[in-house]
């Protein structure tokens, strides 16, 4: 996050990252994180992906 910093300006971005069996989803706006989900990847897990996906942008307003 604090490598993206001085990227991060006036923008809305949405981070996407894997680690381990995790996948997280980070709305940062301003400079504030304001939503964040981690979802556990299955091979199943493309409804709660979108899900996801949904809540940031909606969280984001975009």
């Amino acid at each position: 996050m604090n490598y993206y910093e001085s990227f991060i300006n006036e923008k809305d971005y949405m981070f996407i990252f894997k680690f381990n069996k995790s996948l997280y989803l980070l709305g940062i706006a301003k400079k504030k994180m304001v939503a964040n989900k981690v979802i556990e990847v299955t091979e199943y897990s493309y409804n709660e992906l979108i899900d996801g996906l949904n809540y940031i942008l909606d969280k984001l307003n975009i």
